[in-house]
């Protein structure tokens, strides 16, 4: 049975050790977001998806396992969820800017 995307973040935040602030400080986000895509209020842009590969290097099974329960996602206007969610125009590299500290 495929797992809904609610329960995909959930399991991995969790096998990564964070707590819900700590998954989206990493992930530059406000801590609302994460928390509702695992409560299933809302579901992460493919932005946000390529977002957590990257961030946390997760394995090309896992991030299909992610993106194939994204697809079919409705537009949600009251909570603002896109979808269906369309693969990004251009490479995550080129729309990325990592900080250095």
């Amino acid at each position: 049975m495929d797992k809904k995307i609610s329960e995909l973040i959930s399991e991995l935040r969790v096998d990564l050790g964070l707590s819900k602030a700590e998954f989206s400080r990493k992930l530059g986000l406000a801590w609302a977001s994460p928390d509702h895509w695992e409560r299933g209020l809302t579901v992460p842009s493919t932005e946000n998806i390529d977002n957590l590969v990257l961030v946390f290097n997760i394995s090309a099974e896992k991030e299909e396992e992610l993106r194939s329960a994204l697809k079919g996602h409705k537009y949600n206007k009251a909570i603002g969820v896109r979808g269906p969610l369309a693969e990004p125009k251009e490479p995550m590299e080129s729309r990325l800017v990592r900080i250095e500290k």
